[in-house]
This record gives C-alpha cells, sequence and structure tokens, in this order.
C-alpha cells in the first residue's frame, strides 16, 4: 500500500519546482527503501540504471540524520534524501549532479535546501493520499455493513413468522 501511495505522487511537479528554484533541470528520481525507482523526471529517466548500478557496487542509501546525503561515484554526486512518513522510512527522492569542489559554493546550499523542500512536500503529500486510501478502504467495509443492516431490516419486514425472521436472519448473514 505504500508503494501505491507513493506512485500516485505527482512527481513531475517537484521536478518543476527543483528546476524553478536551482535553475537547473538535474535528473531527479525517487525511489522506494529499496532503491527501485517508482517515478522520475523526465531528464531522470537515466537514473534508474545508473541506481542500480550503484547497488550492484554495493551502495545501500546509508543515511546519518534526516538531511542531506550524499555518495561520490564515477564522475557524478548522488544526492538524496530520506523521505520519512509519520514513523518510517518511505523512500529517498534523489538527483544526480557533478562533484562538489572541495568548499561546496553557495548553489550547493542552495540546492540542498531545495531537495529539502521536495522532500517534505512529497513526505506530506504522501500522507494526505495514504489517509485517503486507508479512509477509503474504510468506507467501503462500512458499506458492507450497512448493506447488512439494511438486508435484515428488509427480511424482518418481509416476514411475519419469527422462525422464519431467524432462518432468513442467518442465511443473509451467511451471504455477506
Amino acid at each position: 500500500m505504500h508503494s501505491d501511495a507513493l506512485a500516485e505522487i505527482d512527481f513531475v511537479k517537484y521536478g518543476r519546482w527543483l528546476r524553478r528554484v536551482t535553475g537547473v533541470d538535474y535528473p531527479l528520481a525517487l525511489c522506494l527503501p529499496d532503491g527501485a525507482a517508482v517515478a522520475q523526471t523526465e531528464a531522470g529517466a537515466c537514473l534508474p540504471a545508473w541506481l542500480a548500478e550503484l547497488a550492484a557496487a554495493g551502495f545501500a542509501w546509508p543515511c546519518a540524520g534526516d538531511g542531506m546525503q550524499r555518495h561520490d561515484a564515477g564522475g557524478a554526486s548522488l544526492l538524496y534524501l530520506p523521505v520519512r512518513g509519520k514513523q518510517h522510512l518511505i523512500g529517498f527522492v534523489c538527483l544526480r549532479a557533478a562533484p562538489a569542489p572541495a568548499e561546496a559554493p553557495p548553489e550547493w546550499d542552495a540546492l540542498a535546501e531545495a531537495l529539502e523542500d521536495v522532500g517534505a512536500g512529497i513526505a506530506d503529500e504522501f500522507a494526505t493520499k495514504f489517509e485517503l486510501n486507508k479512509m477509503a478502504a474504510e468506507l467501503a467495509e462500512r458499506y458492507e455493513e450497512l448493506h447488512l443492516v439494511y438486508a435484515i431490516d428488509r427480511h424482518v419486514r418481509d416476514l411475519a413468522e419469527g422462525a422464519d425472521v431467524f432462518k432468513g436472519l442467518l442465511q443473509s448473514w451467511a451471504e455477506h
């Protein structure tokens, strides 16, 4: 159910936000906790294959804290941010960038802040969609219960004898 809620997120919107803030169309992806990409921007179409190569080389999404993480590999930097639900990791938002020099320029600070904003937006949207999916499932369950109550009411009105009422109720319960 978690991956369903992640797949429902309008990820292209977050790619546009990042591009507007940074002025660069970074390859951007949204990944499950195991690193499998569930969504990516058009520029991020290359990311799933690159992430699979990193995983094959032993990369396991290490996280020190909740902020942006960095992994340098093959002439590029993977910047990733854990996206958390209420109490658990739901995935990572990640992008591929050229490696930063020893002293990170100010645009890397802006990129880190923008990536954190994108991650927070995704976490909020995920929480909303997850709760709506749970409510829809509960409403469907309650609908079945109401259907049973109305069926019982219909049987009680249609039957005159007490034994017939009980038999009809048992049959209705068995059907539901």
